[in-house]
């Protein structure tokens, strides 16, 4: 919480002001202590440390725990050893399949309107191809301090928690921003 504090290289989010603080997050920014330190391997993979006990949103933990994504907020107890957060690999490979079924079923769509295949042989497109919902779960990480959230507990979104962070993915970002362009590239053919 101390901006001015002698760790170089750290973000110090008590510096940013913010009108809509409540006496809630002013009383789980307290257990906070030194928060958590994200670190970006050279593998692409990210891990995170955390000295508070914190609720982490990640595709990639949904994927490893056998969950549906953004279904449920991850439990960490504090000074767990660091865990990953995030695998590059794992993200392109589902960026991939997505953005590959929804051009499937675009195209597939495009031939039934146009009368080249019948409306019954027409593959759905999967709800959860979109941009947005790609964006969210392959290039965003959410954190949140000492509250948890999710069908289970009183706060449904991470937004009704009192103190939570969403951190954005830049790479992950580039990777689907290149995968799309190159499907549109292959659509427009």
């Amino acid at each position: 919480m101390d901006p001015h504090g002698e760790n170089e290289g750290r973000l110090c989010l008590g510096a940013l002001s913010n009108v809509h603080r409540t006496e809630a997050s002013e009383k789980a920014r307290i257990h906070i202590g030194r928060g958590v330190e994200l670190t970006a391997h050279a593998d692409g993979n990210i891990s995170i440390t955390s000295n508070c006990k914190i609720f982490v949103r990640s595709g990639y933990l949904d994927y490893t725990h056998g969950s549906e994504y953004s279904s449920k907020a991850h439990r960490f107890t504090p000074n767990e050893s660091s865990f990953t957060v995030f695998d590059i690999r794992w993200a392109y490979m589902q960026m991939l399949r997505r953005s590959r079924s929804s051009n499937e079923a675009v195209r597939a769509q495009a031939a039934a309107v146009a009368g080249y295949a019948p409306m019954s042989v027409m593959p759905a497109i999967m709800p959860d191809s979109g941009v947005d919902r790609m964006r969210r779960d392959f290039c965003t990480i959410a954190i949140s301090f000492v509250k948890a959230w999710g069908d289970v507990y009183q706060r449904k979104t991470i937004k009704e928690t009192p103190c939570w962070i969403e951190v954005t993915l830049h790479r992950p970002l580039q990777i689907l921003d290149q995968l799309l362009k190159n499907s549109s590239q292959f659509g427009s053919s």
